[in-house]
């Protein structure tokens, strides 16, 4: 299993985020040697990986996802789907209880860096309430994550000077073209305590959806947070390719 980290993040350098699918492409191909390969993400990741699916279909043998973006409002599917319309009116509500963050980090997020960067309680304070709010942790956070698994994961962005590398990729990530329905067998699960729960229709209009899994704990880290659940379900479905 080979795990890259995203452009930015950790002890990565930065790089645009619209040539990361080729690079993963080049990695896997050209510097390790497989001509074809599975690939797998959420959020950010999720969008690499349809990144990858729809320019390389002959590389990517199948896809798993736990995300695979909101409707930006021209969608054919909005025209048929009851169901679909009702989610996409009720994203911009969505979003300000839930994705204030991401408004700030997509638009001005240099201004945010330079607060965060300066200060490792603020940046703490606002990683860890993410960790609070998007995990399956009956309100108590350290059921799901140690203080030590926490305090790695924000040290990692501070000690390599890479919160404002992170912060930018946001900005980079909502103007990226979105991709179209894939052709690529794709598998796709949902989280119970994701922050927005898209209705299936909306997944399918985006996958060559074969296989569809409501998983019975975990939130947006799902596969840190629920890792044996996560990987059952991987290795499930790439089995069948």
């Amino acid at each position: 299993m080979i795990i890259p980290s995203l452009p930015g993040f950790g002890f990565t350098d930065h790089f645009p985020l619209e040539i990361t699918a080729d690079i993963w492409a080049e990695l896997m191909s050209s510097e390790l040697g497989y001509e074809t390969f599975y690939a797998a993400g959420g959020d950010i990741g999720g969008t690499i990986t349809m990144q990858l699916a729809e320019k390389y279909p002959t590389n990517v043998k199948a896809i798993h996802l736990t995300d695979v973006g909101l409707p930006a409002g021209n969608e054919p599917i909005l025209q048929t789907s009851a169901v679909v319309r009702e989610f996409a009116a009720a994203i911009p509500q969505g979003l300000m209880q839930v994705g204030a963050f991401l408004l700030l980090q997509a638009s001005k997020p240099q201004t945010l860096a330079f607060a965060l960067n300066d200060s490792p309680i603020g940046y703490a304070a606002w990683v860890i309430e993410k960790f609070n709010d998007w995990t399956d942790n009956n309100g108590a956070k350290e059921e799901t994550f140690s203080k030590d698994e926490l305090l790695t994961h924000i040290m990692l962005y501070l000690v390599s000077d890479t919160v404002q590398s992170s912060l930018h990729t946001y900005y980079d990530w909502t103007r990226l073209k979105p991709t179209e329905k894939l052709s690529v067998p794709s598998a796709y699960a949902q989280f119970p305590k994701e922050p927005i729960v898209p209705p299936r229709e909306w997944v399918e209009s985006r996958l060559n959806l074969l296989r569809y899994t409501n998983m019975r704990n975990g939130g947006h880290f799902g596969a840190w947070e629920s890792p044996e659940l996560y990987y059952t379900d991987l290795k499930e479905f790439f089995s069948n390719f």
